[in-house]
């Protein structure tokens, strides 16, 4: 039987939760606990594989909680349910916890995202994956630039001054930064001639974001053939994150989920990188696709569920859908179109892809997705046509 552990200083709200979530789930056993000490009681006595928790507790900070609980069983499924959104951010920045969720929330939805954490942790858990990723030699760890980003960013005296220094303490990384910004794929009216302006322009999380990416593919290297598949693997990630990026913004979600639709979309092909520079001439199996080994990272860096589950489905059917959109829709979304909509100005295929996409979103927000993949689609054709 599945044993999820509820924890929260709220008695009232505690009760109700648990009975809401042992109707939505008869087959789960739900532990309540009001404060950490009671909650490490509980997970040392039963056999605990998720726990939600509150981001503050009496006796404890969440995310120390949750980084006594990754120590005690990394297994265990760490999930924060919380009305402070600001925390959000410290949480990911501790890297302790897999999902953040914000209070009020249905008994239902809860319990779909404890599954999606589930069913990620076993799709993962395979042997023949995680074999194959011990083997692999260049398996990069986190970018510490990256790193430093986001702790400033998680800090109560956050400056956007800052950020823009320590990217601009690197040199290479600031040109690519002005580079991208400048291109196509964000689709701005004006030349961006400082980090500092692109920041203003795209907002921190962006430019934290293409830091991630551009630190990621410069660990790899090759021989000309090797580098020649890492630009185009670059340019295609890039190319992807603007879409997601702009995806999410249109449906109008949180700014951590703009976020985690971004990072998903820019790393969504890292897991080439991984196949295409290991050492030995091993190919992964059928069962086993590139996107896996892009989740299999995502998860050892630990990335945000929403992120690494993204990656990992990405070319999976939706199904039925709440219409909630997530960074997995937003990220299968634009894989989809840039398989079925290759020619935007092929009528029959949109209306297949909008039949399609209208499956899971919103017919108004299909159109808006389809209108701005058409338009970056035309817009880095003219760049690419200037160009020659």
């Amino acid at each position: 039987m599945t044993q999820i552990a509820l924890i929260d200083a709220d008695s009232g709200l505690l009760k109700q939760q648990a009975e809401l979530l042992g109707k939505a789930r008869p087959d789960w056993q739900i532990h309540t606990a009001e404060s950490a000490a009671d909650a490490f009681s509980l997970i040392e006595n039963n056999d605990i594989c998720v726990v939600v928790t509150e981001a503050q507790l009496p006796d404890m900070q969440g995310f120390e909680f949750l980084e006594q609980v990754k120590t005690y069983d990394p297994n265990i499924i760490r999930c924060t349910l919380s009305a402070d959104l600001a925390s959000e951010i410290i949480l990911e920045c501790a890297r302790v916890h897999h999902r953040f969720l914000a209070k009020p929330i249905e008994a239902d939805s809860l319990a779909a995202a404890i599954d999606s954490s589930l069913d990620l942790r076993t799709l993962l858990a395979d042997e023949q994956l995680s074999t194959y990723m011990h083997d692999v030699d260049s398996l990069p760890a986190i970018p510490t630039l990256y790193d430093e980003l986001i702790k400033e960013l998680a800090s109560n005296n956050s400056s956007l001054v800052k950020v823009a220094e320590i990217i601009e303490g690197d040199a290479g990384l600031t040109l690519t930064v002005l580079k991208v910004v400048n291109s196509a794929y964000c689709g701005l009216t004006q030349q961006v001639e400082s980090v500092s302006q692109a920041i203003s322009l795209l907002g921190a999380s962006f430019i934290k974001n293409i830091t991630l990416t551009s630190k990621v593919f410069s660990k790899f290297d090759g021989d000309k053939f090797t580098l020649r598949k890492l630009t185009a693997l670059n340019t295609q990630a890039l190319k992807v994150g603007a879409l997601t990026n702009q995806f999410a913004r249109y449906a109008k979600v949180s700014k951590s989920t703009v976020n985690h639709c971004q990072i998903a979309g820019m790393m969504s092909n890292v897991g080439d990188l991984v196949a295409l520079t290991k050492k030995t001439d091993e190919a992964p199996s059928e069962d086993m696709s590139s996107h896996l080994l892009g989740a299999y990272l995502m998860r050892v860096w630990m990335m945000p569920d929403a992120v690494t589950e993204a990656l990992a489905l990405q070319h999976e059917p939706i199904g039925e859908n709440s219409g909630q959109v997530t960074p997995r829709v937003v990220l299968h979304s634009v894989m989809y179109l840039q398989e079925h909509y290759k020619d935007t100005s092929d009528m029959e295929a949109r209306q297949l892809c909008s039949d399609y996409l209208c499956t899971f979103v919103k017919p108004f927000l299909a159109d808006i997705w389809l209108d701005t993949y058409q338009a970056l689609e035309q817009l880095a054709s003219s760049g690419s046509s200037q160009a020659a």
